[in-house]
Parts: C-alpha cells; sequence; structure tokens
C-alpha cells in the first residue's frame, strides 16, 4: 500500500530512458497514461455497481458515506507524516542537478584550455624575457612542476567544491521540506510555500467539487439505477469544453459547437424526454456531476502546474473529510432517526462492508491518483473524453450482476454522445492544425 501511495509509483517517466525527448519514449508514456484512465473507468464502473448494490441490500447510504470518510483519515495520516512534499524548488530539482553537471562540464573543459596558456599569461604579466626564461629554466623547472600540479588541484578543489556546495544546497533543500513534522506550515507559512497563493483558489474549488460530487452520486443511486450514471458520465467532456471556453483556457468553433449540440440531443433521448413520467429526483441531481466534474479536472490542471500531485490528493481527501463526514453524520441522525451509528456500524455484514472498502481504495486512493497523474500529461478535455467509456462498462455489469433493464433508447442516446465525443476531437484537431 505504501508504494501505491509513493507518488513515485505512478511517475511512468522512470520506466523511460532518461533522454525525455525521444518520441518513442513521449510515445510510450502516453500509451502508459492512456492506459491508466482506461483501467480508472473500468474501476468507476464496478464502483457504481456496487454502490447500488450495497442499497439494494439495506445499507444506509450515510453509513456508507461515514465510513469512506473515515476509511481515509489513516491515508491521511501516513500522507502527513511520512509524505515528502514537493515544492516548486523540488520540482525543478532535477533540472537544477543536470544544471550542475552542464558546469561541472565546462569548468573542465576551461581547464583544460586554460592549463597550456598559463605559461605565456604568466610571461606577459610579469614581463619575462626569453633569455630570463632559459636562465630560469632549470632552476624553476621542478618548482614550476610542482606548483603547476598544485594549481591545478587547488582549481579542481574550488570547482569541486562549489559544485559540491550547490548540490548540497540542492539536497539540503529537499531534505528539508521532506520532513513531515511541520506539514502545515510548509504548507503556507514557509518562505518557500508548498502552496503558492496562485493556487489557492484552484485547490479550493477542485476539493470541494469533488467531495459535492461523492455526495451527490451515492444520494442519487437511491432513487435511480446505475447505468443512469453512466449515460450522465459521456456528457462531462462537453461541459468541461463549456466550462473552458467561458474561462477562456479553450476555443470553439463551428465543429465542436455541432457536437455538444449532438450531446444534448443524445441525452435527450438517453433520458426519454418526450415522456417526463420517466424522469426522477436520482435523474435531476446526476445532470450536477458534469460540472462538478468538469470544475474539479479544469482546476486539478491549473493546479498542477503550482504544488505535487499528493498534495492536490490530501487537499482532496482533507475536504472530503470536512464535508461529507458532517453530512453523513447528520443524515443518519435526523432523516434515518438513527442516534447510535457506532452501533449501526457495527452491524454491517462483510458484504456491506467490502462495497465500502472497494469505493475507498480504487476510488479515492486510485482513480483519484490517476486522474492527477493523466492532468499532469493531458488536457483536461482529454481526460474527460474518457468518461465516455463508462457506460460501456457499466451497462454490462448492471444487466450482468443487477439484472437492470437497458432499453434501446439508452442504448441509441448513448450513441450518439460518444459520436459528438469524436466529433469534438477531431473539431479541436482541426482548429489546431490551422
Amino acid at each position: 500500500m505504501s508504494n501505491i501511495l509513493n507518488n513515485d509509483f505512478f511517475k511512468l517517466d522512470r520506466f523511460l530512458c532518461n533522454n525525455g525527448s525521444d518520441e518513442g519514449d513521449n510515445s510510450l508514456l502516453m500509451i502508459g497514461v492512456n492506459l491508466l484512465l482506461l483501467f480508472s473507468m473500468f474501476l468507476y464502473g464496478i464502483n457504481y455497481i456496487l454502490m447500488k448494490y450495497f442499497i439494494k441490500i439495506k445499507g444506509s447510504i450515510y453509513i456508507f458515506i461515514i465510513l469512506r470518510t473515515a476509511l481515509t483519515i489513516p491515508l491521511m495520516i501516513y500522507m502527513f507524516i511520512s509524505k515528502k512534499p514537493c515544492s516548486q524548488n523540488k520540482k525543478l530539482l532535477d533540472q537544477d542537478m543536470k544544471e550542475i553537471d552542464t558546469e561541472m562540464n565546462s569548468y573542465e573543459k576551461d581547464l583544460e584550455l586554460a592549463n597550456p596558456n598559463e605559461e605565456s599569461k604568466t610571461s606577459r604579466k610579469y614581463g619575462w624575457s626569453s633569455k630570463n626564461k632559459k636562465k630560469h629554466k632549470n632552476k624553476n623547472t621542478s618548482h614550476g612542476n610542482d606548483k603547476s600540479n598544485n594549481n591545478d588541484k587547488n582549481n579542481n578543489d574550488i570547482i569541486n567544491n562549489n559544485i559540491s556546495v550547490n548540490k548540497n544546497k540542492c539536497i539540503q533543500n529537499n531534505i528539508e521540506e521532506n520532513s513531515g513534522c511541520n506539514f502545515f506550515n510548509k504548507l503556507f507559512w514557509n518562505e518557500e510555500k508548498l502552496i503558492p497563493k496562485a493556487a489557492y483558489m484552484p485547490m479550493l474549488i477542485l476539493s470541494i467539487t469533488g467531495a459535492l460530487r461523492q455526495v451527490i452520486v451515492i444520494v442519487a443511486l437511491q432513487y435511480t439505477d446505475s447505468h443512469n450514471v453512466a449515460i450522465i458520465q459521456p456528457t462531462i467532456p462537453i461541459f468541461t469544453a463549456l466550462i473552458s471556453y467561458y474561462l477562456k483556457i479553450e476555443k470553439m468553433n463551428y465543429i465542436t459547437a455541432f457536437s455538444i449540440f449532438l450531446s444534448f440531443f443524445g441525452l435527450a433521448i438517453t433520458a426519454e424526454i418526450w415522456n417526463l413520467k420517466t424522469f426522477d429526483l436520482g435523474f435531476y441531481l446526476l445532470l450536477t456531476v458534469p460540472i462538478t466534474k468538469g470544475l474539479q479536472v479544469i482546476y486539478i490542471n491549473v493546479a498542477t502546474k503550482y504544488v505535487n500531485n499528493d498534495i492536490i490528493q490530501f487537499s482532496q481527501m482533507f475536504f472530503l473529510l470536512i464535508i461529507t463526514l458532517p453530512f453523513g453524520i447528520l443524515g443518519e441522525i435526523f432523516i434515518n432517526q438513527n442516534y447510535n451509528i457506532l452501533q449501526e456500524t457495527y452491524e454491517l455484514n462483510m458484504r456491506q462492508f467490502l462495497c465500502i472498502l472497494y469505493s475507498t481504495i480504487a476510488i479515492i486512493i486510485l482513480c483519484w491518483k490517476i486522474q492527477i497523474i493523466a492532468l499532469n500529461y493531458l488536457t483536461p478535455i482529454t481526460v474527460s473524453l474518457y468518461q465516455s467509456f463508462q457506460p460501456c462498462f457499466t451497462f454490462v455489469l448492471a444487466r450482468l450482476f443487477l439484472n437492470e433493464t437497458i432499453n434501446a433508447t439508452k442504448i441509441i442516446g448513448t450513441i450518439f454522445i460518444i459520436l459528438s465525443l469524436f466529433l469534438y476531437q477531431y473539431g479541436c484537431n482541426k482548429h489546431s492544425k490551422k
């Protein structure tokens, strides 16, 4: 588990060569990132099935929220104590070390060029003639050789000392930042802040929207089927594109605009808008998921430019704790009218507990981590496009394990939505070529 929590576990660059500019290495890196995203969509599909199964076996959604949030506390403590936070300087540590190596090589070349000319420079400085050189040649030969060797040695020592000092400074800064005892002090009040002011608002937005979405999905599943959650997912890239356009992050053209219209058309078919009786409270709640997910993905992409991936995940889990835990406790007390929450938690059977445990490990730890890593390499809309694969997994799993009915209109509407995504991607590529 500690390897999974370690940021280096998902650092795909370490599997590649040191030359990051090589096209083959970059292609391999992108393949790895895309495969991880596809795997995370499969995990999400299983999660929706297990959430609905948890509700079907008479599990309380508020106990689900409470226990899942509580299970993240050990992870947060682990990150607080032993995690190695990374500031902007640390993120540039590898680049600094490369510059130091380059500096060392340049000093060595300068020494090689300077040593043959040392005698002529000395002659010009003291005005020696050729006779004086011959006169003192035999006398100073041995002393000159010793002095030259000493000078070379001293120069090399000075250069090595300077390089060592620079390396030690980088390493010392790295070690100081890695200490976990003053984690929160380093976050905000240190001279080298791990979260600069420019990242405050993105971190706040991505953390709150991520926590709210976790509550919305489990509550909506009380009133609707699990495959409806998957049907909503392909609209996430469209809402992400609209938000990006509004925030002036992405530009739009006629093709992308038409793809957005096609996506809403597919959503209308899927929801059977001509039959208003088919709408339920759960479906209305799920309509907020694309907005919250779009905001989260966009601002994670912004935050990765300022802070370490682990700080982003820590922030998400922290806000998940302070938002969902009170919500779960109050919901269990006032809605379910159960005042003995500990007793209710103790009475969970093994199947219910495994559903909660899976949601914690697979979604909060793995999928959130994969999403953050992917947004270091891909754009928010590209990451959001992978949401279209969720219906493929969820439809099959819902039919096999929950015996849910999936009619033709939902399949046709989902096809329109997925086609709109490919059309949008084509429009973006055409615009970038221009």
